[in-house]
């Protein structure tokens, strides 16, 4: 459920809406080689109502949850169902994120 606090860092007001796990979303991550986050596949519920970051990057929603690793996820919408869902998760390195923080892309949640 996309948590409606998160507006604040947005600057939109969006109202609050499921968002939706794949069926296909383990075997993308394996595929991919997104072994580290796929640890995480149970804690999404919890990375999508409390990231440590968030942004916008188009109409995708983004967000990191720092645990040992720092898990990424992108949120998109599927214009034909109109529903929200986790296209992709991985890992990303300190210096990775420190970039997107530094160039606007996520911004820490306080």
């Amino acid at each position: 459920m996309f948590n409606t606090e998160h507006n604040q860092y947005l600057a939109t007001d969006y109202e609050a809406f499921t968002i939706f796990r794949s069926k296909g979303l383990f075997a993308h991550l394996i595929k991919k080689n997104h072994f580290q986050a796929a640890k995480y596949l149970d804690d999404l519920p919890e990375i999508i109502t409390n990231p440590d970051y968030i942004g916008l990057n188009g109409t995708s929603f983004e967000m990191v949850k720092c645990y040992k690793e720092n898990i990424f996820i992108t949120i998109k919408l599927d214009v034909k169902k109109n529903q929200y869902f986790v296209a992709t998760m991985f890992d990303i390195k300190k210096g990775k994120l420190d970039s997107y923080v530094e160039s606007g892309r996520l911004i820490k949640i306080t």
